[in-house]
């Protein structure tokens, strides 16, 4: 996807695709490894 234009129509398919979504959650990794998860809403919302 190198063409501007295709990543622009990727982001609207993704906007799209996500649009109703209030919860998510945001996993990390530590150092040791171990994952982390939180739950948190979607901007707007």
């Amino acid at each position: 996807m190198t063409d501007k234009s295709e990543r622009q129509l990727a982001i609207e398919t993704l906007r799209e695709l996500i649009d109703d979504i209030r919860h998510a959650m945001l996993v990390t990794v530590d150092c040791s490894g171990n994952l982390r998860s939180r739950p948190m809403c979607t901007a707007g919302h």
